[in-house]
C-alpha cells in the first residue's frame, strides 16, 4: 500500500504539535528526547535545584541544632560559675565564721584564767594574813612560856641558897640522918623548903629522896624515863637475816597474775614453772632497769641450765642468796654470781641414773639393723634387688624380704607380704 501524503488541516502541520506538548503520530518518545535537548535540560536544572533545596535545607538545620547547642552550653557554663562563684563566697563565709568562733573562744578561756589568777591571788593574801596571825599567836605563846620558866627556880638555882642547905641539913639531923649536927642561929624559915620525903624501914633510917618541885628538870627527867622504858633492848636470838636491806628487790612469788595474785604462796612453795613465770613478770615490767632485767635473764638462764645437775631446793636456794646480796648492797646485777655456787649447790647435787648397757649395744648396732622395702611388700617396688631409699630423714639400705616374717620370726623371705606363699597370710576356710 502506497503511502499516503500528508495533509494540512487549516494550514496546521502535525509536526507542529509537538511544541505544545502532544506527540506527533509517528513519533516516538525515544526520538522526542534525542530531538528535544532543551526538555533535557530543563529537567536536569530541576533536579539540581532540588538537591540544592534539600543540601541548603539540611545546612540550614544543621546549622540551627548547632546553634541551639551552642546556646545550650553557653547557658550550662553560666550555670557553673554561678556555682562556683557561689561556692567560693560560702567558703569564704564559713572562714570568717571559724576565725570569729576562735576568737569567742579565746576570749573565753582568757577571762577564766583572769578570774582563776584573781581568785589564787586572793587566796594567797588570806593565807599570808592566817599565817602571820599564827605566828604572832606562838610568840605570845612562846613569852607566856618564857615567864612561867623564869619565874620556878630549877635545881641548881635552889642550891646555890646556902640558908636553904643549913635548913635542910637542920631537918635531917634532927629526924637522925646525918651523923653530924649542925648549929645555926636561924631557927624557922621552913617556909621556903617546898617538898621533902623520907622513908624508913623495919628500923633502919634510909633517905628515899629529896623532892623540891622543878617543872622543867621534872618534866626532862620523865621524858627521858619514858623513851628508855619504849626502847627496850632485845635479844638478838629472834632476829633474821632477812630484817633489814638496803635495797628492795622484787621477787617471783609476789610477781604471780591470774589465779595466783589471791593465793598466798611463799618463795619456797615455787616449782619450776611458777619461779620461770613469776621471774619473767619481772623482767617485763617496765619498773626495773635494764641492768636489773639482763642480770635476771642471765640468772634465769643459768638455774634453767642447772635444773639437770642440782635440784630445786638447791637453786632456791642460790637464787635467794644472790638476791640477799644484792639487797644488802653486797653485789649488784653487774656482778657474776659464780662465786656462791660452789658453798651453797655442792651439797644438792642430783646423783646420776645408773645407766644399763643396752642403750649402748643398740646404738652401737644401729647400723646393722635390717630395713625392709615396704614398695616390694606392696608389690610396687621398681627395684630387683636391695637398695637405698630415705626413712625418717636418713639414707637407709633396704632388702626384698617379707615385712611380716620379719617381724615375727626373724627370718628373710624374699616373697612380699601379700603373698600367698607367705606362710603368716591369712588364708580362707
Amino acid at each position: 500500500m502506497a503511502d499516503r501524503p500528508r495533509r494540512d488541516v487549516h494550514g496546521m502541520n502535525y509536526k507542529s504539535l509537538s511544541e505544545y506538548g502532544i506527540p506527533d503520530a509517528g513519533e516516538t518518545k525515544e526520538e522526542k528526547k534525542l530531538e528535544d535537548p532543551s526538555s533535557v535540560k530543563r529537567k536536569l536544572d530541576v533536579r539540581d535545584e532540588k538537591k540544592s533545596l534539600s543540601s541548603a535545607k539540611k545546612k540550614l538545620a544543621a546549622a540551627l541544632s548547632l546553634d541551639k547547642s551552642c546556646n545550650e552550653d553557653d547557658v550550662e557554663d553560666e550555670e557553673l560559675r554561678c556555682l562556683r562563684a557561689e561556692l567560693k563566697s560560702t567558703e569564704d563565709d564559713l572562714k570568717s565564721q571559724r576565725l570569729q568562733n576562735e576568737k569567742l573562744k579565746l576570749k573565753e578561756e582568757l577571762k577564766r584564767k583572769q578570774q582563776e589568777l584573781e581568785k589564787e591571788k586572793g587566796e594567797s593574801k588570806s593565807t599570808l594574813h592566817k599565817k602571820v596571825a599564827t605566828t604572832s599567836s606562838d610568840k605570845s605563846k612562846e613569852k607566856v612560856l618564857r615567864e612561867k620558866s623564869i619565874k620556878d627556880p630549877s635545881l641548881n638555882e635552889l642550891r646555890q641558897f646556902e640558908k636553904l642547905n643549913e635548913i635542910v641539913d637542920k631537918k635531917l639531923s634532927k629526924l637522925g640522918l646525918l651523923e653530924q649536927t649542925i648549929d645555926s642561929d636561924s631557927s624557922s624559915s621552913t617556909s621556903s623548903e617546898k617538898s621533902h620525903s623520907v622513908t624508913v624501914k623495919k628500923g633502919k633510917k634510909k633517905v628515899d629522896c629529896i623532892r623540891v618541885s622543878d617543872s622543867s628538870d621534872s618534866e626532862s627527867d620523865c621524858d627521858e624515863k619514858k623513851k628508855k622504858k619504849n626502847k627496850k633492848t632485845k635479844s638478838g636470838i629472834k632476829a633474821k637475816a632477812s630484817d633489814k636491806v638496803k635495797t628492795q628487790l622484787l621477787w617471783p612469788q609476789s610477781a604471780l597474775q591470774y589465779e595466783f595474785v589471791n593465793e598466798s604462796v611463799s618463795f619456797n612453795d615455787l616449782d619450776p614453772k611458777l619461779f620461770t613465770a613469776g621471774e619473767l613478770e619481772i623482767i617485763t615490767s617496765k619498773s626495773i632497769s635494764e641492768k636489773e632485767r639482763s642480770g635476771r635473764l642471765n640468772l634465769l638462764k643459768k638455774i634453767t641450765y642447772y635444773s639437770n645437775i642440782y635440784s630445786w631446793k638447791g637453786l632456791l636456794s642460790f637464787y635467794a642468796a644472790w638476791l640477799r646480796k644484792i639487797e644488802l648492797g653486797q653485789k649488784s646485777w653487774d656482778d657474776d654470781p659464780s662465786s656462791i655456787e660452789v658453798p651453797i649447790l655442792t651439797q644438792y647435787i642430783v646423783p646420776k641414773a645408773k645407766t644399763s648397757s643396752f642403750p649402748a649395744k643398740s646404738s652401737e648396732n644401729k647400723d646393722d639393723q635390717v630395713w625392709f622395702c615396704t614398695l616390694f611388700n606392696r608389690n610396687r617396688c621398681t627395684h630387683k634387688g636391695s637398695h637405698t631409699t630415705f626413712i625418717k630423714g636418713q639414707q637407709r639400705v633396704v632388702q626384698h624380704i617379707c615385712a611380716v616374717c620379719w617381724k615375727k620370726d626373724k627370718s628373710k623371705l624374699s616373697h612380699p607380704e601379700c603373698a600367698n606363699s607367705c606362710p603368716n597370710f591369712p588364708k580362707s576356710g
